[in-house]
């Protein structure tokens, strides 16, 4: 298991002078980076047992050891260390852009220099007023979307929202251009509550990949072939005239116009 040693210098660093909140939210926040990268790196919600832990709290300055449980996390820690030294941009999450920038911002605040060392691969990573850190990422492209309107108005600018086919909610500008005499914000709301197809400008950040900014600037003529309770009241007419299988195996036998899997053997070759 990997541990990072954190090491607080800078005037009133220690256990009986520092305010314990001070401190807290430093871990706080590197709690925070770790955890969003670590997240991104594992594409989901990270276990109990992968989490960062305080496993000891030291006089000397102000020293505090980080144990990293999983590989994952352990990554997630080199992750951050290589962008900010190398200057790397499109590979922090934001959430560990922002929480690398709050630190950032309470070392210059106290005059605190923040000293990280990982103790197997002798890794390091300094944290003072000074310290230079990578900007998120993002690129621009024209691209269609498709979701259901759940909200739309205001007037500087226009604003609509969008659910999209994963739940993702969007929320958008419109464009002022007329069509037709008809600002794009009343055609727009005649399709509440229901599913539309949009062309416009996306900004997505890296590496996440999500959707920043969206400058909707045209409507398609779109509508949905089938709804979904359509498909379902389609479903439950024709279930009832259906075989049920209790296994795979059981409806490959009773499927006649397939050979029986013992038929198949020695095929592979041709």
């Amino acid at each position: 298991m990997a541990q990072v040693e954190m090491r607080l210098e800078g005037e009133g660093v220690s256990l009986r002078l520092l305010p314990l909140t001070n401190w807290l939210q430093v871990l706080a926040l590197w709690d925070q980076a770790l955890r969003a990268q670590a997240a991104h790196l594992a594409t989901g919600k990270l276990p109990p047992e992968a989490l960062p832990r305080l496993t000891r709290l030291e006089e000397g300055s102000l020293r505090a050891v980080l144990l990293l449980p999983a590989p994952v996390t352990a990554q997630a820690w080199l992750q951050i260390v290589d962008a900010v030294q190398r200057h790397q941009r499109g590979v922090l999450v934001r959430r560990t852009l922002e929480a690398l920038y709050q630190l950032r911002a309470w070392m210059a605040r106290h005059n605190w220099r923040l000293h990280c060392r990982e103790a197997r691969t002798q890794r390091n990573l300094v944290l003072e007023a000074t310290t230079t850190l990578p900007e998120t990422q993002t690129f621009v492209q024209h691209t269609t979307l498709y979701g259901q309107l759940l909200r739309i108005g205001g007037d500087d600018p226009p604003t609509a929202m969008l659910r999209l086919a994963d739940g993702q909610r969007v929320t958008a500008r419109l464009s002022r251009a007329r069509q037709k005499g008809t600002t794009l914000a009343k055609r727009l709301a005649a399709y509440l509550y229901e599913w539309v197809g949009v062309r416009g400008r996306i900004e997505i950040s890296l590496p996440e990949r999500q959707i920043e900014r969206l400058l909707i600037e045209d409507i398609l003529d779109y509508r949905p072939a089938h709804h979904a309770e359509q498909v379902r009241q389609a479903l439950r007419e024709v279930s009832p005239g259906l075989q049920q299988y209790a296994s795979v195996e059981e409806w490959l036998q009773a499927a006649s116009w397939l050979p029986h899997p013992s038929q198949q053997e020695g095929n592979l070759g041709g």
